[in-house]
């Protein structure tokens, strides 16, 4: 029997019946997850998604009447946080992530992106990113470097110390939205003694990086390095965007810490009434999306996660790579920010009637960009998109097979 496409209203309603149960199972997921686990460890869910993401989990316990195996708590960190002790331990990954971010940017921007201030930096400092010559600067035996480096140690010692706190002396599993866990894989390298784990909505490889984390990351829901049409579930990397939106409050990326009254590390997320900007509006997606979760119950839940999902994915895929006029309303995010300390923002769909190359490459959801520029011939456009994506999985195939038979050829 054919499932019947639900009729979306608005944004809430988009929530609840679509990325409802798509969520409820990443919780549901989690929840097996942290029941398999060794009981000496905590669950850290990481700022600024993370926080959303224990609301998720949270609610769905309390929905199923049951509770988390393992102790969880927040960790207010972020990529740019984690840089900075991977840096001081002069960890590759470090560099990986800065020379990604600020590709084609100065190296006095990437230190003003790490301290959180402007250091008085001799011109030498405006030559173009690159690897050799930042490392050069950076470990230089000068007072410029000596100050940027007093400055990042001082964040990352306050970081420590409340990682250390979150710990608890425990092995420690982060959990975050995704997708190549760069957070882990950083604060990994800067403590290698410290072990570490990582859950994820989704997990790929997006990024070319070396993969060696992934032994230890999980993403209970999708992993996949590329899009394939022939991949349901990996319709999410087409508008990633999307899912991270749903999942971060109004609130700040943690950036700094200082010292609170308590004498405790207090970063610049934890404003008066941070708690409160978690949970959402009532017209927010995730809104929706905490309204199915509240709806299971301990005797129906694995059955309706079961059903709802087979409506949920396939609709989420056809809204995704298909959408129409009426759904970027439903799927909007407005501009997203380049973080790592940037003010900078990006938008999810380039402005303009017209659409070039360019433009189509700069938006965050092309499909999407598709539709608002060319309403009438969306969906040849959108096929055409479609098949393109499907001849590189073709591609890929072959050239996978071919390499394993050369392999084998070697051998021989």
């Amino acid at each position: 029997m054919t499932q019947r496409r639900p009729v979306l209203r608005d944004r809430a309603h988009f929530g609840r019946c679509v990325l409802g149960p798509i969520l409820a199972e990443f919780a549901f997921r989690l929840w097996l997850f942290a029941e398999s686990h060794p009981k000496d460890a905590r669950i850290l869910f990481c700022a600024r998604g993370g926080l959303r993401l224990r609301l998720l989990y949270e609610t769905f316990l309390q929905s199923i009447g049951r509770s988390s195996p393992l102790p969880v708590d927040d960790l207010m960190v972020s990529r740019l946080v984690a840089a900075r002790p991977a840096l001081l331990a002069r960890a590759p990954a470090a560099l990986d992530e800065i020379g990604r971010e600020f590709d084609g940017a100065t190296m006095r921007k990437v230190v003003t992106a790490l301290v959180q201030t402007d250091l008085p930096l001799s011109s030498r400092w405006d030559g173009v990113f690159e690897r050799t010559r930042f490392e050069e600067l950076f470990w230089a035996d000068d007072d410029e470097a000596r100050a940027a480096r007093a400055a990042i140690f001082v964040q990352a010692q306050l970081f420590r110390r409340h990682f250390d706190e979150k710990a608890q002396g425990r092995r420690v599993i982060l959990c975050d939205t995704g997708l190549y866990g760069s957070t882990m894989r950083l604060l990994q390298a800067a403590d290698p003694a410290q072990e570490i784990f990582c859950v994820m909505f989704a997990r790929s490889n997006y990024k070319g990086f070396d993969t060696e984390h992934f032994a230890r990351t999980s993403g209970l829901c999708v992993e996949s390095d590329f899009y394939s049409p022939f991949n349901l579930r990996s319709s999410v990397l087409r508008f990633w965007h999307l899912i991270e939106h749903v999942f971060e409050p109004d609130l700040e990326s943690v950036r700094m810490f200082v010292l609170g009254e308590d004498g405790r590390p207090r970063s610049n997320l934890e404003r008066p009434d941070w708690r409160a900007a978690i949970s959402p509006d009532r017209t927010e997606i995730f809104a929706g999306v905490l309204s199915y979760v509240e709806s299971l119950t301990a005797e129906n839940f694995s059955r309706r996660l079961y059903d709802d999902s087979a409506t949920a994915w396939p609709e989420f895929k056809r809204l995704v790579t298909h959408p129409r006029c009426a759904d970027l309303a439903l799927m909007s995010i407005g501009e997203r920010s380049r973080d790592f300390g940037r003010e900078e923002k990006i938008g999810a769909i380039a402005a303009g009637p017209a659409l070039s190359v360019s433009q189509l490459k700069a938006s965050l959801w092309r499909e999407g960009a598709v539709t608002r520029a060319h309403p009438a011939l969306r969906a040849l456009l959108h096929s055409g998109i479609e098949l393109a994506h499907g001849a590189r999985q073709v591609r890929r195939v072959f050239a996978v097979s071919a390499g394993s038979k050369a392999n084998g050829a070697q051998r021989r």
